[in-house]
């Protein structure tokens, strides 16, 4: 065996050279020997409140730019706070490298505190967990970052002991990894082409299961020159056209998509682009005959295709489209009225009441105020919902939301993350005000980060979707409820712009005023949470 680098350095290297430039964390003394080698490599390592906060940034970045995000973290507790940004990533399809430190070997034999079986605990929310042991760290790493990149992509959780880090790698022949990759048959791809020019109320989906920035052109292509009605799932915003006549509208945790999936049910076929189920916690697409072109199988336990083409998705929809030869039977007013219900479901008919202001007209003012180019990062609760409807976004990329996994506090990490991979365009954050409170901590991360997102805080002081569900079943309001706080004021403790609105018109002067000279600004907007439509769960 040949001793080459040590384990730390050889990690920070293949980082690197994958373009990882920045790794989240908060760091234990078990780590500190990991921190330096990443500055040795010119990766900043980047303190976060939360390790939670650290893999949801790690996640975003992953979506945003296609390299997977670093996080990092200590053993024990702090190895475990990731969990939910990792199972995150898993859900929600991010390339992610997410590194804990792990209990010494003479340690750990003899000592269990602090030690648990990590690998064991992240094994069924990663691509792929492994323990690094100072043999082929190289290897191990790059096929780590292979792994996450490719399709369905992913997190991959590795752990790494303190003494294993400082320690030099040792190069052997023990580990020989053979990848399988799964290649667009033309068969399959004619067969598909076949049942869609035999269908006569075909309907399409778009989902995560492509390249957003690369296949959007594409996807935009098929079902302009097909005119099939099309639905997208709410983290494919943007890839479709949302001002076409055929866009039906958002599906899975969206409000007033009851409509639009009772024009699925009336489908015969469903046309599946870059579909994933696992954004989907709806049935409609158990009972549909699918035909899926994505860049990996969309099988998953009982569900499965009538037909599977994976492959690169761009060129298979243009060639599809090309084969398309067929007019389905769809009627203008039949798309017209489904996109009138849904507005009619989420547009409720007074902006504003005594308890504060309409969620959809807030979204109106910030969509009438914002350039086109802005980039909307989502938490998860009722503003999710029918902000996934309501905000049309223009480009690939520029919604972020959780929705495989639906992770509340993922709004504020996200946005901070995007703002510092995009410093060029607008990044807004919406968020409500439980998850802001789950999150708060990071405006200190912010200031350190020198990022200037805008975050507006819809302040219900409730948790309102979970009253939906309650009232769905006949149920008491408990658990759901908390006291007002004034987030203005909190966000200038931490040396943050903060500021209350009350009317339409001071967000539109705030929001402006925002765009004209950008800086992190936390804007609490009251909001009157009956005046959510559309809603269900």
């Amino acid at each position: 065996m040949n001793r080459v680098e040590s384990c730390a350095d050889i990690l920070a290297s293949e980082l690197h050279s994958a373009g990882i430039r920045y790794v989240f964390g908060h760091p234990g003394g078990e780590v500190v020997d990991l921190i330096e080698a990443l500055a040795r490599h010119n990766i900043e390592f980047i303190l976060v409140g939360h390790e939670s906060a650290a893999a949801f940034m790690a996640g975003a970045i992953g979506r945003i730019t296609g390299t997977p995000g670093g996080c990092l973290s200590t053993l024990g507790p702090g190895a475990c706070n990731l969990l939910i940004g990792i199972g995150s990533a898993f859900l929600d399809r991010d390339p992610m490298l997410a590194i804990s430190a792990r209990a010494t070997s003479d340690v750990s034999a003899r000592n269990q505190k602090q030690d648990i079986r990590l690998n064991d605990i992240f094994e069924p929310v990663s691509k792929w967990s492994e323990a690094l042991d100072g043999i082929n760290t190289r290897s191990t790493i790059s096929r780590a970052i292979q792994l996450a990149r490719r399709a369905p992509k992913g997190p991959i959780f590795l752990s790494l002991p303190t003494d294993i880090a400082v320690q030099a790698d040792c190069d052997s022949d023990r580990l020989h990894y053979k990848e399988v990759n799964s290649d667009a048959s033309d068969d399959r791809l004619n067969q598909l082409a076949k049942i869609l020019n035999q269908a006569s109320t075909p309907v399409g989906i778009v989902g995560i299961g492509l390249d957003p920035e690369k296949d959007a052109k594409a996807v935009r292509h098929f079902f302009s020159k097909t005119g099939i009605p099309f639905a997208v799932l709410p983290q494919a915003k943007g890839i479709g056209d949302e001002d076409a006549e055929n866009f039906l509208g958002v599906v899975a945790s969206a409000a007033g998509d009851a409509h639009i999936i009772k024009c699925i049910e009336k489908s015969d076929v469903v046309i599946a682009i870059g579909f994933d189920t696992v954004e989907s916690a709806q049935s409609w697409h158990f009972d549909r005959p699918i035909l899926s072109i994505a860049n990996a199988s969309i099988a998953y336990g009982d569900f499965k295709p009538i037909i599977e083409c994976t492959g690169e998705v761009g060129d298979l929809a243009i060639r599809l489209a090309d084969s398309y030869d067929s007019v389905h039977s769809w009627r203008h007013t039949d798309i017209a009225n489904v996109q009138r219900h849904v507005k009619l479901d989420i547009e409720p008919n007074q902006a504003s009441s005594h308890s504060g202001l309409s969620p959809f007209h807030v979204l109106q003012v910030l969509q009438e105020v914002l350039p086109a180019e802005t980039i909307v990062s989502v938490d998860v609760g009722a503003h999710k919902m029918l902000t996934s409807q309501a905000w049309r976004s223009t480009l690939p990329g520029s919604f972020l939301v959780s929705n495989g996994m639906s992770s509340m506090g993922y709004g504020v990490p996200a946005a901070l993350a995007a703002s510092l991979m995009r410093p060029d365009r607008p990044v807004i954050g919406i968020i409500g005000d439980g998850g802001f409170g789950m999150m708060v901590q990071e405006l200190e991360t912010a200031v350190r980060m020198a990022v200037k997102p805008l975050l507006i805080v819809f302040c219900d002081r409730s948790l309102a979707v979970i009253k939906v569900a309650q009232r769905n079943r006949n149920l008491p309001h408990r658990g759901v409820n908390f006291l007002h706080v004034n987030w203005a004021e909190v966000a200038s403790g931490f040396g943050v712009r903060g500021v209350n609105v009350s009317t339409l018109e001071e967000i539109s002067k705030t929001v402006g005023d925002w765009v004209k000279k950008q800086q992190l600004t936390v804007v609490a907007v009251p909001i009157d949470e009956t005046l959510y439509g559309g809603l269900t769960y």
